[in-house]
């Protein structure tokens, strides 16, 4: 999992930096971040449930 976090850490990075991704923007403006910030949210809450079942 760790991986999995450093993987995220970086696009989140590369992102802001290169891309200009502004992650408070909403889907219609900017959907990249949008789309990976729930993706990455929906991972968290499935990993976290699976840990505690």
């Amino acid at each position: 999992m760790t991986v999995l976090g450093v993987l995220v850490a970086l696009i989140a990075v590369i992102g802001t930096t290169f891309l200009g991704w502004e992650w408070s923007a909403s889907f219609a403006e900017q959907p990249i971040p949008f789309v990976l910030g729930a993706c990455v949210a929906v991972i968290a809450i499935a990993v976290t449930l699976r840990r505690r079942l």
